[in-house]
């Protein structure tokens, strides 16, 4: 490792970025605990379960929000019905959004280009980024696991689940480390690859409320087909490796088809003089993260459309 500077170019990215990293492992643990001890103190009994699966069930507006899931009658499918719909969402931006800070960010701001200026390998920020990524994918599904298991949920159901996010996670991942080659701004590679987990969820909702084979275009339908609380399947899990591994060699393909602080798509010339409203702090803060402003209210619109339409 040391012969292509990665040992230094981790403890870098370690260094700079743990607060980030713990953030996001520690919230998405922190997620899963509060909702199992929630659950537990509701549906402690037999008939509290029974009734659960009555009312709730898997019909299609349920299936719409959070997909099929399996195991319903039991307290791990309670669980994974009413953490699907955080998982949906927090589990891809997590993986976005670590790969988009330890690498476009990073050379955006030109500090990727100082530490390439010693001897550190080309492709070790993107290496770093992934190895640093799918660690704490890792981690994050080992914290659901104890949780899981400390509450009731049965072991191999816990770790199939547990499993099944860490995959969700690096697939989106490795999503995020194409766009950081395809555009050249972070908020382009941002916006860009929630979109796509945006799209991607609507795509299993559709599949999995109509009962059709169109789960399985969306990496959250792979997620739901691991059927963790019924009777695990893992086979899914590979499509998820597999469709990871492709997008992680994609994007060392394109990092080395391109100049450092470049991208592949060419950038939109500025204009030649900036607007009144761009002289101004508000004005030019609403400019620099209109990408962001643009994909969270989207994606905002898009939940409380399907809310509302299920309603």
């Amino acid at each position: 490792m040391s012969r292509w500077g990665l040992d230094a170019m981790l403890a870098v990215q370690l260094r700079t970025a743990w607060r980030t990293i713990a953030g996001w492992v520690l919230g998405v643990v922190a997620g899963m605990v509060v909702t199992v001890t929630a659950l537990r103190g509701t549906y402690g009994t037999p008939e509290e379960i029974a009734a659960y699966a009555r009312t709730v069930g898997t019909g299609p507006a349920i299936r719409m929000l959070n997909g099929n899931v399996a195991g319903i009658d039991s307290f791990g499918g309670i669980v994974a019905n009413e953490f699907g719909f955080i998982a949906s969402f927090a589990l891809p931006v997590m993986g976005i959004a670590l790969v988009c800070r330890l690498t476009r960010r990073e050379e955006e701001a030109g500090r990727l280009e100082l530490l390439l200026a010693s001897p550190i390998s080309r492709h070790a920020p993107l290496t770093g980024a992934l190895v640093i990524t799918v660690a704490a994918a890792m981690a994050t599904a080992a914290g659901c696991a104890v949780v899981m298991i400390a509450e009731g949920v049965a072991g191999r159901s816990a770790v199939a689940y547990a499993l099944a996010i860490a995959a969700l996670v690096i697939v989106f991942a490795g999503l995020a480390a194409v766009a950081a080659q395809v555009f050249e701004h972070t908020r382009a590679a941002w916006g860009a690859a929630l979109a796509a987990a945006v799209a991607a969820y609507v795509v299993r909702g559709v599949g999995a409320a109509r009962e059709t084979p169109l789960v399985w275009a969306s990496p959250m339908g792979w997620f739901d087909e691991v059927r963790a609380m019924g009777e695990p399947r893992w086979w899914p899990l590979a499509i998820s490796l597999a469709a990871a591994t492709a997008l992680f060699a994609t994007a060392f393909a394109l990092a080395a088809r391109r100049d450092l602080g470049s991208s592949m798509l060419p950038v939109r010339r500025a204009p030649a003089r900036a607007s009144r409203l761009l002289v101004r702090p508000f004005g030019l803060a609403v400019h620099e993260r209109r990408g962001a402003i643009a994909g969270w209210a989207g994606a905002a619109v898009v939940v409380m459309a399907m809310y509302g339409l299920l309603a």
